[in-house]
């Protein structure tokens, strides 16, 4: 677990073939919340670009999550050009991707863990740095 944040949580590492490791693209919450000054923190759209040129979109507040599902999506999604996120510690830009979604404890009395895997109200996303191996913050946004 990334971080305690109730029982109903998966946690997971993203990889793509032999690729381990990636750049992550997003967008700076400073830059869409003027009064946000904490450390740097990205907001989707996020997609993580793998060596070989290829990128996977892996969350999007429009359309993934409880309320991407629900077509109600209230939070900040940037748009235009992503940026790719830097380590705090080095300024690397490679890391091994590791990603928690956690779930509102009565979404499991009432349907099928596969029916409500989508349902996710919140998701953390760490990035640990190729160069220098420090965990990194990346994400973590309520849903």
């Amino acid at each position: 677990m990334l971080d305690d944040r109730g029982p109903d949580a998966v946690t997971f590492r993203i990889s793509r073939g032999t690729h381990g490791s990636c750049n992550v693209l997003g967008y700076s919450l400073s830059d869409y919340n003027a009064k946000y000054d904490g450390p740097i923190e990205f907001i989707s759209p996020l997609n993580l670009r793998w060596p070989d040129g290829q990128s996977t979109c892996i969350f999007d507040s429009d359309i993934h999550g409880y309320h991407g599902e629900m077509d109600s999506s209230a939070k900040l999604r940037g748009s235009g050009g992503d940026a790719a996120f830097k380590c705090t510690e080095c300024g690397g830009d490679f890391f091994i991707v590791d990603v928690q979604l956690n779930y509102y404890d009565d979404l499991f009395d009432e349907f099928d863990a596969s029916e409500i895997s989508d349902y996710f109200h919140n998701i953390i996303v760490y990035g640990t740095c190729n160069a220098c191996s420090h965990r990194n913050p990346i994400l973590d946004m309520d849903l």
